[in-house]
């Protein structure tokens, strides 16, 4: 078992606008025998307290991590487990919450925040990984909000051979003609 480190920090997101990948981590070295294997990685709001108009809502939360980037074109791009890049999923509701003293997030099913992505046992990272989230609403008013995140990662040794083939297996392949 390799060693075991963590990466946080906050990430600013308007709500029911579509979220780009988040670098998290770039890995940039001609040592290419180690990997890092996702062993937990989640997402909650910093800020819960923001206005949203006028009336209770839903709140939907969709994230991924994944192993490249692209330009994400549609809300249903974020849950792709046939897109090879993809390598973690987060799906959550949320309610929200008008008062007169400041409108909230409010976590359904459950009250805790840290929400744990589902993660792909099979996936090494070897050269960086990318966060990449919506939270959608049924409001007009979108409120930017500062979102938390962690991911605890454990290195791996590579074989070489294994590097590059996971280098070729967590790119897309974006062909242009």
């Amino acid at each position: 078992m390799g060693r075991t480190f963590s990466l946080r920090g906050i990430i600013t997101q308007d709500d029911n606008a579509l979220g780009q990948h988040n670098q998290i981590l770039e890995y940039e070295s001609p040592d290419r025998t180690k990997g890092w294997r996702i062993k937990e990685a989640y997402l909650w709001p910093k800020q819960w307290l923001e206005d949203i108009g006028g009336t209770d809502g839903q709140y939907g939360l969709a994230a991924h991590l994944s192993t490249d980037q692209w330009t994400i074109a549609g809300f249903n791009e974020y849950m792709d487990v046939g897109d090879n890049r993809q390598c973690a999923w987060l799906d959550k509701q949320m309610i929200m919450r008008h008062d007169a003293s400041g409108d909230m997030l409010v976590p359904a099913g459950g009250n805790n925040f840290m929400q744990r992505f589902v993660i792909d046992p099979d996936t090494t990272v070897s050269v960086a990984l990318y966060l990449a989230f919506v939270g959608k609403t049924e409001f007009s008013t979108s409120p930017s909000r500062e979102w938390n995140y962690l991911i605890i990662l454990e290195e791996t040794p590579l074989a070489p051979a294994e590097s590059v083939f996971l280098q070729i297996k967590g790119m897309g392949q974006d062909i242009t003609l």
